[in-house]
């Protein structure tokens, strides 16, 4: 026999929840888009992210991320770190040529061979 819990007390799904927000981006107000939306895909712990950011940056290698914003999100890409910022990872982007910031937090994954998908 199951015992009865008291209203307003029930127990809430274990399963993570997949939410789809607003963009804040120009031209895309009031749409959602892969930017924005948060998924329950797993990621890296920030420490580990952190640990093969840093290492990189050490021996000035290129790594490959999976990146949670820009023009493709979670669209692998090559990047060489050039260093910290706060929580910026301030690094030149291999696909555009350029110098780029990436936020930390936005940083699914990080690997040091070439991404094969």
């Amino acid at each position: 026999q199951k015992s009865k819990q008291p209203e307003g007390t029930e127990q809430k799904s274990k399963q993570p929840e997949v939410t789809e927000q607003k963009s804040k981006r120009p031209g895309v107000a009031g749409k959602t888009d892969a930017y924005a939306a948060t998924s329950a895909t797993p990621m890296m712990s920030e420490k580990d992210k952190r640990k093969l950011l840093t290492a990189a940056m050490e021996q000035k290698k290129t790594v490959w991320i999976r990146y949670n914003g820009g023009t493709n999100p979670m669209q692998p890409r090559p990047i060489a770190p050039l260093g910290w910022k706060d929580h910026l990872v301030k690094a030149t982007c291999k696909q555009s040529g350029s110098e780029r910031h990436f936020r930390e937090d936005r940083i699914t994954e990080v690997i040091s061979k070439v991404w094969s998908e």
